[in-house]
């Protein structure tokens, strides 16, 4: 498996960048060093760069949110295409999937939203604020009264940590931080108790964890993915995703280029950036930093090609595949030239 230094080693192969952003633009604190020259040099050479990222604000909400950072639409990139605006998206014009979820019309649909309901506005979708009268439940990204979870300080009952790759296998009523805090203990009890009421969750971001800020430092976190494939896996729970590696967010990125050209999806996970695009039918490339980055240390392979291919057998129990998600054509040390 040959190791490229960045995406410009790459760029004469496409003309037609997707382009994820936690672990490939942005550690979780800060941009990686060179993320805005390089995505400069992509447009420069003519290249059309879209970025396509999970998260579940819609694209408007993102791009003010990004252009914080210095990343600016038509400067550094052509097209924002996120999670949640493919939520939005779909609700409005391609409710299918969500009717079959609930055997449902969309307009009877009566939904609980415990986070931000932006992505719902203007939608049919009916708000109510008791779980007992929701059909559905819209999961926002987890949170204790202390804020972001922390997965990175987790240990089990004998006190062992507990490594990235086996968090979703464990009972999280177990898990402490170190701090002796069970922090993910009422995650457990309200999935256990939504699975008892047989309500399906709504998420429109299918990242199992992220890179966030947490007191000042940078700490892997879990997101929405990680709750629903866990309400599914320990409590046969039933969940509808919106976002990567499923299709819409694929096809709603390709409705926004006007290119005959090749495509090459650039992310940090195999599980939702690289499985995505190969089920998009589109070429990958594989940076080494971001998520991926936080588990190669973790596993005991004496080779990089069998951690890659560990990584690639967990990755497709985690979305029920019967064989390893397919690898990248494509790997790199990181995105941008520094």
């Amino acid at each position: 498996m040959e190791i490229k230094q960045n995406v410009l080693e790459i760029a004469d192969l496409y003309d037609t960048f997707f382009i994820d952003v936690f672990g490939v633009l942005f550690d979780g604190s800060a941009l990686y060093s060179g993320t805005l020259q390089t995505l400069k040099q992509l447009k420069k050479m003519g290249k059309n760069v879209v970025i396509v990222s999970n998260t579940s604000q819609r694209t408007e909400t993102a791009e003010r949110g990004y252009s914080e950072w210095g990343i600016i639409k038509d400067l550094h990139y052509d097209y924002f295409v996120s999670a949640g605006e493919v939520l939005h998206e779909c609700i409005m014009n391609n409710s299918q999937k969500i009717e079959d979820a609930l055997s449902r019309k969309l307009s009877t649909i009566k939904c609980l939203f415990l986070g931000n309901s932006e992505v719902f506005k203007d939608t049919y979708i009916t708000k109510v604020d008791s779980l007992e009268l929701a059909d559905m439940v819209y999961v926002p990204c987890p949170r204790t009264r202390n804020g972001m979870v922390r997965v990175d300080d987790l240990f089990d009952q004998n006190n062992e940590k507990v490594p990235m790759k086996n968090l979703l296998c464990e009972d999280w009523r177990t898990l402490k931080n170190s701090e002796d805090e069970y922090v993910l203990a009422e995650f457990y009890e309200k999935l256990e108790y939504l699975s008892g009421l047989k309500k399906i969750l709504l998420i429109a971001n299918p990242d199992i964890t992220a890179h966030n800020t947490v007191d000042g430092h940078r700490h892997l976190t879990l997101a929405q993915g990680g709750i629903g494939i866990y309400y599914e896996k320990h409590f046969g729970g039933k969940v509808v995703y919106y976002g990567k590696p499923y299709a819409d967010i694929f096809e709603l990125a390709k409705s926004k280029v006007n290119s005959s050209g090749k495509t090459v999806m650039i992310g940090d996970t195999l599980w939702t950036d690289i499985f995505g695009a190969r089920k998009a039918e589109i070429d990958s490339a594989l940076v080494l930093t971001g998520i991926t980055g936080e588990i190669l240390p973790q596993l005991t392979e004496s080779s990089f090609e069998e951690k890659i291919y560990h990584i690639s057998r967990g990755a497709a129990e985690f979305f029920n595949e019967p064989a390893p998600v397919p690898l990248p054509d494509h790997y790199l040390n990181r995105f941008a030239k520094d």
